[in-house]
């Protein structure tokens, strides 16, 4: 007897509720990301990425292979503002994982399926559980793979620990450093055509030619005159990057700080690149993170406009801006968290997983920072004191005005360092 679905190409025969009548419905497209096995294929372990190699690494046998992708650097394809890219783009990608949620901060991020997360590389909370997804998000485009590793960081953070004099001395010997947690971040990266036509007062210097009574002749002398100009420019903004990260989250200082990345490293998105490490939920909606990139053009073209006056002295001006060939990409860049424990106390530590780049908040001794203040302070005061009393005794002022400039100048320095301490207390 023939098969019966070979009538029908594309259709799979499904049960029926009526005897003696043939139910076809059309055959499930399978779905790549399940179908992907991790599976060694010399012993049967599990694969996972390993940032040493760039490759997939097998944690039993040490079989190693390739990503399956291309380089794809600055070139990467980007996408126009249509509802059309952004639905195309809008498709369940975290196949095989799982959210962590933290009960303390808010984080959700995305973890291998079946991963134990004892605790938030955040903040370092253990109050955290794990769910399956439940909602779509864009897919990733590309992707930054890691390149600097763990072994060749670990000495630069405790190089780190170890400067600054206004830190406890201990702090190097004595912080309880936890794991770098390797984590991909999301970024969108926009690019467009920029052209703005301007108006304003700027002001020109001239000669002017006058008659000086005093001196009884003609003298000349530079004068600042004031009238209206306008011009145009155009200029075409690319890779402009907002992170996708609330700064609930992340310090979005710290997060500045440990940048740039390098975009010609990018590679076409792949899920290998994924296995075994934790990739956190974008939380800036594309939209929002459009105005955001929007308002950071329109801040760089303000400055070029005033550039194009060809003055340093503009007032009242207006701009009237327009945007054409708008671009945008989805990325996901690679960081490392960490987190020491000192004095019952814990800081977090940020590191570009591409350059090794390092910004976190250390404790500060402010004993001695505050011994080290008074001393600037004080000491310049009792050198004006005693210049005081030599002036008293034989009419000599010198050490006096040396005191009293002195004086000024250790005040000035003491609040400049005491305010670098409160600065470097939130960021190193």
């Amino acid at each position: 007897m023939q098969d019966p679905n070979n009538h029908f190409p594309g259709f799979e025969q499904i049960p029926s509720k009526l005897e003696g009548v043939l139910v076809f419905a059309p055959i499930p497209e399978k779905d790549e990301a399940q179908a992907r096995s991790y599976a060694c294929p010399q012993c049967g372990g599990s694969l996972k990425f390993d940032v040493n190699s760039s490759g997939m690494a097998c944690i039993y046998c040490g079989y190693l292979a390739p990503v399956a992708t291309a380089h794809v650097g600055r070139q990467a394809q980007s996408f126009e503002f249509t509802l059309e890219n952004v639905q195309a783009a809008e498709q369940e990608w975290e196949t095989d994982r799982e959210l962590l949620h933290c009960n303390n901060c808010g984080a959700e991020l995305s973890y291998p399926k079946g991963a134990i997360a004892a605790s938030c590389p955040y903040c370092g909370s253990n109050k955290v559980n794990l769910s399956l997804p439940k909602t779509k998000s864009l897919r990733p485009q590309v992707l930054l793979p890691f390149s600097a590793t763990p072994e060749a960081l670990k000495p630069r953070i405790r190089e780190w620990l170890s400067k600054g004099w206004m830190h406890p001395k201990a702090l190097k010997d004595a912080a309880q450093m936890d794991k770098l947690t390797p984590v991909y971040l999301p970024y969108w990266t926009f690019s467009a055509s920029i052209a703005a036509d301007w108006k304003a007062e700027v002001g020109h210097y001239e000669t002017e030619r006058y008659y000086n009574s005093s001196s009884k002749s003609y003298e000349t002398r530079q004068v600042l005159r004031w009238r209206w100009e306008n011009g145009a420019i155009t200029h075409f903004f690319s890779d402009l990057m907002v992170n996708g990260v609330s700064p609930n989250r992340l310090n979005h200082t710290m997060l500045n700080a440990i940048e740039p990345y390098n975009l010609s490293g990018l590679v076409l998105f792949s899920p290998d690149y994924l296995v075994g490490m934790n990739v956190q939920a974008y939380e800036t909606p594309l939209d929002d993170a459009w105005q955001s990139a929007k308002q950071q053009m329109r801040v760089s073209t303000e400055r070029l406009c005033e550039q194009d006056t060809g003055s340093s002295h503009v007032r009242n001006m207006s701009i009237d801006m327009s945007y054409d060939d708008e671009q945008w990409r989805y990325v996901l860049l690679p960081l490392y968290l960490a987190g020491y424990s000192f004095a019952g106390q814990y800081y977090n530590i940020m590191l570009n997983g591409q350059t090794g780049k390092l910004a976190g908040n250390k404790p500060v001794d402010w004993k001695k920072v505050r011994t080290i203040t008074w001393l600037i302070a004080l000491i310049p005061l009792l050198l004006a004191l005693i210049g005081f009393i030599v002036m008293q005794i034989s009419g000599n002022s010198g050490l006096l005005t040396f005191g009293a400039l002195a004086s000024l100048a250790g005040i000035v320095v003491s609040i400049s360092l005491y305010s670098q301490a409160k600065k470097a207390e939130k960021l190193s």
